[in-house]
């Protein structure tokens, strides 16, 4: 019978396509839908929805939405699996073709489909296609579909399998509401307990669904826990991966410096005894910080401006207020790294100051200076000064500012240093001549 009523369903479509003689009342679709109305049982009208799937009728949106509505009020009366199992087919195919056509009558029926459906394949296409459709009134429902998944991690693999396939489908759908309102479920699906291929897919999605998001991402770094994220979260990865996406993300120079300065700031918070030089992500979101500082910092507008009516962490000694042009947070911050950080970490601080170029950041480059001049003068310096050495010279030619002149020209002449570091002194001395501020 399923062979008869998928060989109609061919032959209608056809001549649809060809022309044939059906009035103007009579279309293509309604013919099918006749025909799927007359079907008597759930497997055959079944075979009807996968001929028309196949023969992708963009124009039978109203078959497709009239067989949902058949699959979902069938589907409590279904007495055998086999029953269930077609069903389950056809809701999961209709939704796909109302999901393709944008079927904006169907998401009544669509959201009843989640509802009512065991199966999970057919509950994602239908949360899928209520994303295509971008009905706003399901979005907040949609949303708290994968929170709900996201904070609540199970170890048996069926139930694993199922919210897989859900938070999948939750994920396409809220990518394709393209709404700002769905980038914490999907950010928190990309760096929580589900499958790889998930965690993928919502990571793929993040930058369709906010071009900028640092106001959530600031958010994140700053709070002391995580909502949305099961007990036992590493909190510390999880701030990391937000600076992952907010450099990832299209948002513009001066707002990414504010999520750097957040990263920075947090990565060295004193509270949290988690914030040590030795944590492996707390490291790594410092130094994400710090690239992130020399790649957008000398475009970060007011973001890294000094505020005089912030509180002092003396940093840079007594240089006057109305002298200093850089953030106080932000020259703590580096100052900190560069103190307690690794060699990698002292070299990100260093390169970072020398692409801001302001005369705060020369200050700091010239207290680093100023350090290994001390140790070179007492005899204690060591051979990780010498490799830093040979990074701070030419990252305050690179700021050029003439407040660093003066120790330069000290250190080209002084001969305690090999000939190599004093002719780096020399090269940054012409640079700041040259062209400094």
């Amino acid at each position: 019978m399923k062979k008869i009523y998928a060989f109609l369903v061919f032959t209608v479509m056809g001549l649809c396509r060809g022309g044939a003689a059906l009035t103007a009342q009579q279309t293509g679709s309604e013919v099918l839908m006749r025909i799927f109305d007359a079907a008597v049982t759930v497997e055959d009208k079944l075979a009807l929805v996968e001929g028309a799937a196949a023969g992708k009728d963009t124009g039978a949106g109203e078959f497709f939405s009239n067989a949902l509505e058949t699959a979902v009020l069938a589907y409590p009366g279904c007495t055998t699996k086999a029953q269930k199992k077609a069903a389950e087919e056809m809701a999961r195919l209709a939704a796909i073709a109302l999901g393709d056509a944008k079927h904006e009558a169907a998401a009544p029926f669509l959201w009843k489909t989640v509802e009512t459906f065991f199966d999970a394949d057919a509950k994602a296409e239908a949360l899928v296609a209520l994303g295509k459709i971008g009905d706003a009134a399901y979005l907040p429902a949609v949303i708290k579909i994968l929170k709900n998944v996201n904070a609540t991690p199970s170890s048996w693999p069926a139930i694993q399998s199922r919210a897989q396939i859900i938070a999948g489908g939750a994920v396409r759908a809220l990518e394709a509401y393209k709404d700002p309102a769905g980038y914490e479920p999907v950010f928190f699906a990309s760096v929580g307990w589900l499958g790889v291929r998930t965690r993928k897919q919502a990571h793929d999605a993040l930058k369709n669904i906010s071009s900028d998001p640092t106001d959530f991402v600031i958010n994140v770094i700053k709070s002391p826990a995580l909502t949305g994220q099961p007990k036992g979260a590493n909190i510390f990865g999880v701030k990391y991966q937000a600076l992952r996406a907010e450099a990832a993300s299209d948002a513009g120079a001066d707002r990414k410096a504010q999520a750097a300065l957040a990263a920075l700031s947090e990565g060295w918070n004193a509270g949290s005894a988690e914030a040590s030089a030795e944590n492996k992500e707390i490291r790594s979101m410092r130094l994400l910080a710090l690239d992130l500082i020399r790649r957008y910092g000398a475009q970060a507008g007011d973001a890294f401006a000094y505020d005089a009516k912030g509180p002092s962490l003396n940093v840079l000694g007594e240089v006057p207020k109305e002298d200093r042009d850089t953030s106080e947070e932000l020259c703590a911050g580096l100052y900190r790294s560069y103190d307690q950080g690794d060699a990698d970490e002292k070299k990100a601080v260093l390169r970072a100051l020398a692409a801001l170029g302001t005369n705060d950041a020369a200050r700091l480059l010239g207290v680093f200076l100023e350090r290994v001049q001390n140790a070179r003068q007492w005899n204690t310096l060591t051979a990780k000064d010498e490799v830093l050495v040979r990074v701070i010279i030419p990252a305050l030619g690179a700021a050029r500012r003439k407040l660093s002149l003066e120790g330069l020209q000290i250190m080209q002449d002084d001969f305690k240093w090999p000939g190599a570091v004093r002719s780096l002194a020399a090269n940054a001395v012409r640079q700041i001549e040259a062209g400094g501020r």
